[in-house]
């Protein structure tokens, strides 16, 4: 084997053996990350390789031009000589307590410190960013240009603007608004964050309308942005100011009124049909006896205070004789006029139902009456003789004209009576009690009594 081939297997031989040997012994660097902290407050980048034994370990810092300058090693700690190039670590401290850690420790970060740290434990290199950030004032909220206390005083139902700064951060902070915990996102206007040193300033607006029930509301404006630095909050209270909101009311001869105001309202005035002014009053609440005499009488009550005058009308005009509605009544609401249900032709059926079987009652019972009374005239020998038959028993024996008014009222199934079998205006009550035995009576009430079911089952 010659100069060159031994050589060349040498090499392959070593770079093998290195090769293996560094897979085989190193694994990479762990813990190392991101870190923020604050101005004046400590901080640690933590490196450590768990399978690192021996050999080159350091700190380096690539802020400056993107090139590692080392200026910590795990054999010989923190350089701090020479000032002009190592001054700035003055603070850094190593933190070895093993092969296998080399964390470095910070001790009242300044601004010149942040920047971008390597750390190698060999032959793993990684690398991590330090951000210093400046915890800054707490906020400041004016009201349309002024400035405001605590708390911040607005009238309802007017927009007011807003504005809130908040000075001396870093990084530049956002500004978010809040009622009541509630975030506001309708009438936010941010703006551009100004610089201030080695901080930056930043303000917003919100257009804000109050309405009544927003009194004692709390406002706030809250920073937000930073990951250490907690936020920075100013809330206001809402002192709302509104017109009276009048409430009148008449009960038992008794007129009552009161008032919601802020602030309060200073006078109120008890009034009748408009002019009419009865009694005045300063607290909140008034009442006034009064008892219609004649007419009709609209009651009204003011109220006044420093914004305005508030007047409310009680809903219903006061009469001679008013009944007052009950508590529980529905309250009202716009009246409603009802179309009368569209006619049928159901009741006039009814009606002829009831006339057919009311008429066909009063036929049965004549019928029945006229039968039965023929039938007893049949029974009694009104005319002709009695006389004996050749077995000695009596029978009867009509005369001529008689047979024949029998033969015609046989067929017809109808007896003319005679002058002197007429009612004679007795009721027809009366003829059945004077003519019919009591068993054709309850025939004839059975009769009826089904005709009336039938009638009720029709119905």
């Amino acid at each position: 084997m010659g100069v060159v081939g031994t050589s060349s297997f040498v090499v392959r031989r070593c770079w093998f053996a290195f090769t293996v040997f560094s897979v085989a012994t190193f694994a990479d660097i762990t813990d190392l990350v991101d870190t923020t902290t604050v101005l004046g407050r400590d901080a640690t980048l933590f490196c450590s390789n768990s399978e690192h034994s021996s050999g080159f370990a350091q700190w380096s810092d690539i802020t400056v031009g993107g090139s590692p300058v080392p200026f910590a090693t795990q054999a010989d700690g923190v350089r701090r000589v020479p000032p002009e190039t190592y001054g700035k670590y003055a603070n850094f401290d190593l933190d070895s307590g093993s092969v296998t850690q080399l964390d470095l420790k910070i001790s009242s970060a300044e601004l010149e410190d942040e920047g971008t740290y390597s750390c190698t434990l060999n032959p793993d290199t990684k690398t991590a960013t330090l951000t210093v950030e400046i915890e800054g004032a707490e906020p400041t909220i004016t009201v349309d240009g002024y400035s405001s206390g605590n708390p911040i005083i607005l009238r309802a139902s007017e927009p007011s603007v807003l504005r809130c700064t908040a000075r001396g951060f870093r990084p530049a902070v956002t500004l978010e608004w809040y009622k009541n915990s509630v975030q506001i996102t309708t009438g936010v206007s941010p703006e551009a964050p100004t610089p201030n040193g080695d901080a930056f300033d930043t303000s917003g607006t919100l257009t804000f309308t109050p309405i009544r029930q927003d009194n004692e509301a709390i406002l706030e404006c809250r920073t937000t942005g930073q990951v250490v630095a907690p936020a920075k909050t100013a809330p206001l209270t809402l002192n709302v100011q509104y017109v009276p909101v009048v409430s009148v009311g008449y009960a038992n001869e008794v007129i009552t009124c009161s008032s919601d105001a802020n602030p309060l309202a200073t006078n109120h005035k008890i009034i009748l049909n408009g002019t009419q002014v009865v009694k005045e009053f300063t607290t909140s609440q008034g009442s006034h006896l009064f008892t219609p005499v004649d007419g009709c009488t609209v009651i009204s009550c003011n109220a006044t205070n420093t914004v305005g005058t508030g007047t409310a009308t009680f809903t219903d005009e006061v009469c001679l004789g008013y009944v007052e509605p009950t508590t529980n009544a529905p309250s009202k609401s716009p009246s409603t006029t009802k179309s009368p249900p569209a006619a049928t032709n159901s009741g006039a059926v009814v009606g002829a139902v009831v006339g057919v079987f009311i008429a066909a009652i009063i036929i049965c019972g004549l019928t029945i009456f006229c039968w039965m009374r023929k039938r007893r005239e049949r029974q009694k020998p009104t005319r002709g003789q009695s006389t004996t038959g050749r077995d000695g028993k009596g029978y009867f024996k009509p005369d001529r004209q008689h047979h024949v008014e029998l033969q015609r009222s046989g067929s017809n199934m109808v007896a003319s009576s005679s002058k002197d079998d007429q009612p004679n205006g007795k009721c027809f009550g009366m003829i059945l009690i004077e003519n019919f035995s009591v068993p054709a009576v309850l025939d004839m009430l059975l009769i009826q009594i089904c005709l009336v079911n039938m009638l009720d089952f029709v119905i």
